[in-house]
C-alpha cells in the first residue's frame, strides 16, 4: 500500500510538472526585471526564508514536550530539525524524519518520544492550519474564490481539473496511510494513566502552535507578495492578502504530505496556480511566481542549514 501511494505522489509530481509547463508553452512567461532593485528584493527573500526552519523546528520542539514531558532547549531543538530539515529534499520526503531520530539520538533523546513528536508535528501542521483557515473564513477574511467557473454551470479546462483531482486524491491518500501512525500514537499517548498529564499540557501546545501557524501564514503572503514586486504582471490586489495567505496554506499540504517527492516539488507549485487563479490572477505570473519561490525557500533552507551546523559547531565547543 505503502509503495502504491508513494508511486502515485510519483505520477501526481509528473502531471504536475506537464500542467505548469503546458503554461509556460502556452503563454509567454514574464520573466522578471533584473535590475539591482529585484536582485536586491530576491536575495532579502531568500534571506527571509532562511527563518521558517527555524518557526518549524519550535513547532517540532513543542510537539517533543507534549510527548515527553520534558525541557527541549532552543539549541538543541534549532540543531537537531534544523540540520536534518534539508533531508526533505531527498527521494522519498522521509529523511527529514530519519534524520531527526538519528541526530536527536545522540543528544540523549530515545527514538519512541522522537518518532512520536515527529507525527504529533505533522498531525498539527496540518489541523491548527486548518482551523486558522476556518476562522479567518468565519471572520469574512478569507472570502472563496469566485472566479471557479463552476458557479456558473463551467467547468475548468481538463487539465486544471484532472491536476486539482489528483493533487486532492494523493494529499487524502497520504494521510490514509499515515492514519495507523497517528492511531498508534494516540494509544501510546494515552496509556498508563498519561491522558491527564498530556491534557493539561495540550492546551498550552495548541495555543502556541497556532501562533507559529499564524506567524508562517502572514510570513509565507508577505514573501511572495514581494517577490510580486518583481513581476509587475502579476499585480496582486492588497484587498486579497489574507485569499492569497489561505490559498498558500492549502497549497503548502502538499509539500507536507505528497509521498515519494522531495519536498513536494512540482505539486505544491501547481496547486498554488490553480488556487491563485481562481482569484483572478494571470496563470503565467502564478507560474514564475511559484518557481521563484520555490528557489528563494530552498535557498532559505540552504541557509538556515549553514547557520544551525555554525551554531552548533560553537555550542559543542562550549559545551
Amino acid at each position: 500500500m505503502a509503495t502504491a501511494i508513494r508511486y502515485a505522489g510519483y505520477g501526481v509530481t509528473l502531471l504536475s510538472f506537464y500542467y505548469i509547463g503546458r503554461i509556460a508553452a502556452e503563454s509567454s512567461l514574464a520573466l522578471p526585471r533584473f535590475t539591482a532593485r529585484t536582485g536586491a528584493t530576491i536575495a532579502a527573500v531568500c534571506v527571509a526564508y532562511a527563518a521558517f526552519p527555524f518557526v518549524s523546528a519550535w513547532t517540532w520542539k513543542l510537539s517533543v514536550e507534549l510527548v515527553s514531558g520534558r525541557r527541549m532547549g532552543f539549541g538543541e531543538a534549532f540543531g537537531v530539525y534544523v540540520t536534518t530539515n534539508i533531508g526533505k529534499y531527498l527521494p522519498g520526503n522521509v529523511m527529514q524524519y530519519v534524520g531527526r531520530n538519528y541526530v536527536g539520538a545522540r543528544h540523549g533523546w530515545p527514538h519512541s518520544q522522537l518518532a512520536l513528536g515527529s507525527i504529533v508535528e505533522v498531525v498539527a501542521i496540518v489541523a491548527v492550519p486548518f482551523l486558522i483557515l476556518v476562522a479567518l473564513h468565519l471572520a469574512n477574511l478569507w472570502t472563496l474564490p469566485t472566479a471557479f467557473p463552476l458557479a456558473a454551470g463551467r467547468l475548468p479546462d481538463a487539465t486544471t481539473l484532472a491536476v486539482a483531482a489528483a493533487i486532492a486524491a494523493i494529499l487524502v491518500l497520504a494521510l490514509w496511510s499515515r492514519l495507523t501512525g497517528i492511531v498508534t500514537a494516540i494509544g501510546e499517548l494515552t496509556r498508563r494513566g498519561r491522558a491527564r498529564a498530556l491534557a493539561a499540557r495540550a492546551g498550552a501546545f495548541v495555543v502556541k502552535v497556532a501562533l507559529l501557524s499564524a506567524a508562517g501564514l502572514v510570513g509565507t503572503t508577505a514573501l511572495f507578495y514581494a517577490l510580486a514586486t518583481t513581476l509587475p504582471e502579476a499585480g496582486f490586489r492588497a484587498a486579497d492578502f489574507f485569499n492569497i495567505g489561505c490559498a498558500l496554506t492549502i497549497a503548502g499540504y502538499a509539500g507536507i504530505l505528497t509521498p515519494g517527492v522531495p519536498g513536494g516539488i512540482g505539486v505544491k507549485e501547481s496547486a498554488s496556480v490553480i488556487l491563485l487563479s481562481a482569484y483572478g490572477y494571470d496563470q503565467a505570473s502564478l507560474v514564475m511566481l511559484a518557481l521563484l519561490a520555490r528557489v528563494c525557500s530552498m535557498a532559505g533552507d540552504v541557509i538556515a542549514f549553514l547557520v544551525a551546523v555554525r551554531f552548533g559547531r560553537r555550542a559543542g565547543d562550549g559545551g
